[in-house]
């Protein structure tokens, strides 16, 4: 990522294939396992309106609101997956989507939100999205450290398993764990604390972790 565009690097050469478009800024990108798609977060721009409790009316306000997309590593046929934004009537607001990981059969995306639902009243956790309809599949709830969330999900390389970060406080200092979800019965388990960003090794044996220093 270059300045809110994606490139794709080739030895020495590297190739823009985002083109920003109204001051969108493209984020978080993850390849599909097959290689065809590099998925990623365009942080777009519109104007709408939100009630303003303190003057008691609807302002008129600049929102930025996230949308899941994925292009095909020449530049061709992007595409957006999910769309943040809400809409209640004449309001609008968005919910967060972030840190996405592919499933190894290409039909599901990681993601960290607080989305479905309305977002005064939930963390970003991690959930998932069909990538086949657009929208969330149900995902348990999983334990977590009010505000503090998730982060950085990550399939396994056979799609059993997603290691993730359950963000939590120690003191003044951040005290992340990494935890498992099993995709196939929903249950989460504790693996490690003071570890963050963990992607898995080819065979799915190891996870290679950065040691958080309080």
């Amino acid at each position: 990522v270059r300045s809110g565009e994606l490139f794709v690097q080739t030895g020495t050469t590297a190739v823009r294939i985002t083109q920003s478009k109204a001051g969108s800024v493209a984020s978080d990108p993850a390849w599909s396992p097959d290689g065809q798609w590099v998925y990623y977060v365009d942080t777009r721009q519109t104007h709408g309106w939100w009630y303003n409790a303190d003057q008691g009316c609807i302002d008129y306000f600049l929102l930025t609101y996230p949308v899941l997309c994925r292009v095909h590593p020449d530049g061709l046929d992007a595409q957006a997956m999910m769309s943040g934004q809400i809409e209640y009537g004449r309001l609008q607001t968005f919910f967060w989507i972030h840190d996405p990981s592919i499933s190894p059969d290409g039909t599901t995306a990681a993601v960290i939100s607080d989305g479905p639902t309305d977002p005064t009243v939930s963390d970003n956790l991690l959930r998932f999205i069909d990538l086949r309809s657009g929208a969330f599949e149900s995902t348990p709830d999983l334990p977590d450290e009010h505000p503090f969330g998730h982060s950085e999900p990550a399939y396994s390389p056979d799609g059993r398993r997603v290691a993730y970060v359950r963000e939590g406080r120690k003191g003044n200092d951040g005290d992340p764990s990494i935890y498992l979800y099993d995709t196939a019965d929903g249950t989460t388990s504790w693996l490690a604390s003071g570890y963050r960003n963990p992607p898995w090794s080819p065979d799915g044996s190891y996870l290679a972790v950065t040691k958080s220093v309080g």
